[in-house]
């Protein structure tokens, strides 16, 4: 008994390759973008002081638990 290989061929029209070939390079080039390049946090540009904690307890209804605040705004 031999055992027989049946291949199916289906050729692409050259627009669709041209197409598909076009957004594979978009997807591979989208993955490597964001490996070159850093974003400053925005933890970087600023700190919350006492009094801006102070007008936020003032506006909301905080509570203070530990290190953590918990606030409620309406």
């Amino acid at each position: 008994m031999s055992a027989q290989k049946i291949t199916h061929e289906i050729k692409l029209p050259l627009s669709l390759t041209i197409i598909l070939g076009v957004i594979a390079f978009g997807l591979i080039a989208n993955v490597f973008k964001s490996g070159f390049t850093i974003e400053e946090a925005m933890a970087a540009h600023h700190g919350l002081t006492k009094a801006d904690i102070r007008d936020v307890m003032n506006d909301c209804n905080g509570l203070i638990n530990g290190k953590f605040i918990h606030i409620k705004c309406k």
